[in-house]
Parts: structure tokens; sequence; C-alpha cells
């Protein structure tokens, strides 16, 4: 007689997943979990026993990351503007797209907030080069008309400001 072997179910599998990327990394379970979840051949008291072996285990430090500050930010090609709320005072960032008539914009960007890094962060002269090579402002994308903005990549509003 042969026993049936139930399979893991989602939240077992959902938790197991979870664990193992919030835990100490234990390389061979690590693995050989992953290769069972997913080929779909883990069984509930396998993913039982792994989810309180995983319990047990340290969970991974992760360091903190620098805050965020306003400014201009570039990430994998995307131009964000992270600006302050003038309402609640928490950042946000928009996005910088381009318009078919050759004008730009920025249009806000749902969590891309929480994508961002510090190291993301474009120094003033990073985006007034980028101002230069497209000839926005680099800090409100208003198109630069001005020949003496269009060398320096920013209008003079906004040049006055930074």
């Amino acid at each position: 007689m042969t026993a049936t072997i139930s399979p893991a179910t989602e939240r077992q599998v959902s938790y197991l997943t979870h664990l193992l990327n919030t835990r100490t990394e234990l390389a061979e379970i690590r693995v050989a979990l992953l290769s069972r979840i997913e080929s779909g051949t883990l069984d509930k008291d396998l993913a039982s026993r792994s989810i309180n072996l995983l319990l047990q285990a340290p969970k991974i430090v992760v360091a903190p990351t620098a805050p965020l500050e306003v400014g201009m930010y570039r990430v994998n090609g995307d131009i964000f503007r992270v600006v302050k709320s003038r309402e609640s005072g928490n950042l946000y960032a928009k996005r910088l797209d381009m318009l078919a008539e050759g004008n730009a914009q920025f249009v806000y960007a749902a969590g891309a907030i929480r994508t961002l890094t510090a190291e993301d962060r474009m120094t003033l002269a990073e985006a007034k080069a980028w101002g230069v090579e497209f000839g926005f402002c680099c800090v409100c994308a208003a198109m630069l008309t001005n020949p003496v903005s269009v060398a320096a990549g920013i209008g003079p509003v906004c040049g006055g400001r930074v």
C-alpha cells in the first residue's frame, strides 16, 4: 500500500519563500527547497518541517539605506524628480515623460519613491549635463530656449533656486 502525498499549500509555499528570503542563507537547504517549489514537488510535510527549521534561523540583517532627498535621480535610463508634498511633507517621485511634440514633463509615478535609492541621486553637475544634452531644464523639465540656459542645462528661475 502506498501513502498519498499531499502537495504543499499555496500559503505554505508563500510563507516558505518569504522565510527563504529573510532568514540567514542555508545554501544547500535553499537550493533544494527552491527546486522543489519550482517543480511543484514540495509536499505538506516537508514544507512544514522546513518552515519550522527556518523560523529558528536568524534573520538577515539589512543595512539601513541613506534617506532620499529632494532632487533628480536616474535609474536605468529613466529620470525621476523627487519632490516634497506641500500637504503632508512626504517625498514622492515624478518620472520624466517625453511628449510627442518634443516637450517633456514630470508625471507622478506611483510607488517609484520606494524603488529609488540615495545612490541613484544625480549631482547638480550630472543634472545640468543631462539638461544640456536634452535641452530641458534639469529641475522643472521646461524646454530651454535661451542660449545661456541651454549651455547651462538649467533655466534662470530654477538656477536661482539651486
